[in-house]
C-alpha cells in the first residue's frame, strides 16, 4: 500500500475539513508520507503488524493496510503531529515598534487534551490487543472518533489492532 493514500485521511484527523492547509501551511504531502511511515515503525514497535514490511524508499506496505490497520496508523500519526505541533508552539509573541506594542498569546490547552485523548485511546488499544480483547479495541476507537467528529475536533474514521493476529 503506498502511505500516500492515507494523506487525505491523515489531513481530516488533524484538522476541520478545509482548515488543514491554513493550520499546516508548510507541511507537504511528502512531509505526511513520511510521518505516516514513521507512525507504521512506532505500531510495529509496539507490537501491530508483525507480518508487514515497510519500504521506507518509496513508503509503502506489504501487504497492504486492511482498514482498520489503516486507522491504527492515522491514530499514531496523529499522537506524532499533535506533539510536535505542542513542542514548536510558542506561548506569547510580543512586538515592539516604536510606542506601539502588540502582544498574542496562544493557548496549548485544547492541543495538550487532545494529545492525552489520543494517548489514552493508544494506551487503550494496546491494553485490549494484549489482553486479545480485539473486537473491544475496535469498538473503542470507533467510539473515539465518533465523539472526536461530534466535538469538533475532525477526525476521520479510525480502528484498531492488527499485530501478530491477521485481521481481514
Amino acid at each position: 500500500m503506498d502511505l500516500t493514500d492515507l494523506v487525505p485521511s491523515l489531513k481530516r484527523a488533524l484538522a476541520a475539513p478545509g482548515e488543514f492547509d491554513s493550520t499546516f501551511p508548510e507541511s507537504s504531502d511528502a512531509d505526511l508520507a513520511g510521518t505516516l511511515a514513521d507512525a507504521v515503525a512506532e505500531c510495529q514497535l509496539d507490537g501491530f503488524f508483525g507480518n508487514l514490511t515497510l519500504s521506507l524508499t518509496d513508503s509503502t506496505t506489504t501487504p497492504d493496510l486492511t482498514t482498520p490497520q489503516q486507522a491504527l496508523v492515522i491514530l499514531y500519526a496523529m499522537s506524532r503531529v499533535v506533539t510536535a505541533r505542542i513542542s514548536n508552539l510558542r506561548n506569547r509573541t510580543r512586538y515592539k515598534a516604536g510606542p506601539v506594542e502588540s502582544e498574542t498569546e496562544q493557548s496549548a490547552t485544547v492541543l495538550v487534551q487532545l494529545l492525552k485523548d489520543v494517548r489514552a485511546r493508544k494506551q487503550q488499544i494496546l491494553d485490549d490487543a494484549r489482553i486479545g480483547n480485539l473486537a473491544t479495541a475496535f469498538q473503542m476507537v470507533d467510539m473515539y472518533i465518533a465523539k472526536s467528529i461530534d466535538s469538533g475536533h475532525g477526525a476521520s474514521a479510525l480502528g484498531a489492532y492488527s499485530g501478530y493476529v491477521e485481521l481481514r
